[in-house]
């Protein structure tokens, strides 16, 4: 069953099976201890520069959150990247696995992503 991981500033509904390691600063790292990745969410102070969207490198991003994403693949690695707007705050998230295993949890991680809210909005069901 989904279950919802609050901090003062986001939320998000997290699919069955998927642990939180929390992290300072209303931070977290999200993984299923059978899985292959991790996600990792960073909140970035209210004086930090949001990063400027670049067609050439950016995709927008639109779920319960806007914002911005981009994937990066390398020495064997896969990382997907959004910066997503919540109110004053940017809200940084990282999703890194081997990249012989990128597809294997898209949908789940697809699915936390688009349930990325700030913490007062109404919780997703």
């Amino acid at each position: 069953m989904p279950h919802l991981y609050q901090t003062k500033i986001w939320q998000a509904r997290l699919p069955e099976g998927w642990k939180v390691r929390e992290l300072l600063f209303d931070g977290a790292t999200f993984f299923k201890p059978d899985g292959i990745g991790q996600i990792f969410v960073m909140v970035c102070r209210p004086e930090s520069e949001r990063p400027k969207f670049n067609p050439a490198f950016h995709k927008q991003f639109s779920g319960k959150l806007q914002g911005i994403a981009t994937t990066s693949t390398g020495s064997g690695a896969f990382h997907r990247f959004w910066w997503l707007f919540c109110g004053s705050r940017t809200i940084v998230v990282n999703y890194s696995c081997a990249a012989s295993f990128a597809e294997d949890e898209r949908l789940e991680v697809d699915d936390i992503l688009q349930s990325v809210a700030e913490s007062d909005a109404p919780a997703a069901e």
